[in-house]
């Protein structure tokens, strides 16, 4: 007799065979298109964000003083923001200020999503392609639920390619770690 009782290396509702799968994929996929929609909403509602008296001083300032000039006074002269004046310069330098605060939101979320899918792509052992799509969404949109100022995401453009593009920038660096541990260990 065992003293110990043998588990099921799966939880019976996962099972392929298990009667309540219909119902559990149906909820899988019904969260899925609602996070989805939670996402589209904020993107679509950033396709109204116009720019800002500090996104027309930044590019004022990058014209008159160039961009080196305007990178250097950036880590001089503010405070912390450091990871984003390159980035910012960059950006607003090759883009119409308007054309950018329209397109912006829906670009900084697609980066967000590949960021997420990315680091979660490192344990592809443990998690199927559909689990990591579903987990990449619900990660998103709590990303946003916990997010205080999300006006700062999606409505102030030279904000967002600062703040938000330096998580997103955070979650691509855990995801080439993630990567680098799991080839060399």
């Amino acid at each position: 007799m065992a003293l110990v009782p043998s588990l099921p290396l799966k939880p019976p509702l996962l099972d392929r065979r298990s009667p309540h799968r219909g119902r559990l994929l149906f909820a899988e996929v019904a969260l899925g298109v609602m996070m989805l929609l939670v996402i589209g909403l904020y993107v679509g509602l950033g396709t109204y964000a116009s720019p800002m008296s500090d996104d027309f001083s930044h590019v004022a300032s990058l014209r008159k003083i160039g961009f080196w000039n305007y990178v250097v006074k950036g880590y001089t002269s503010w405070y912390g923001i450091y990871s984003g004046w390159v980035w910012t310069g960059s950006i607003i330098s090759v883009f119409d200020l308007f054309t950018l605060a329209r397109w912006q939101p829906l670009f900084q979320v697609m980066l967000s999503l590949t960021a997420i899918f990315l680091f979660l792509s490192a344990f592809k052992q443990a998690l199927s392609l559909s689990r990591r799509v579903w987990l990449t969404v619900l990660v998103q949109a709590l990303w946003f639920a916990i997010t205080e100022g999300l006006t700062t995401y999606f409505y102030w453009t030279t904000a967002s390619m600062i703040y938000y593009g330096g998580n997103t920038l955070t979650v691509f660096q855990a995801a080439c770690l993630a990567r680098i541990f799991q080839t060399r260990y």
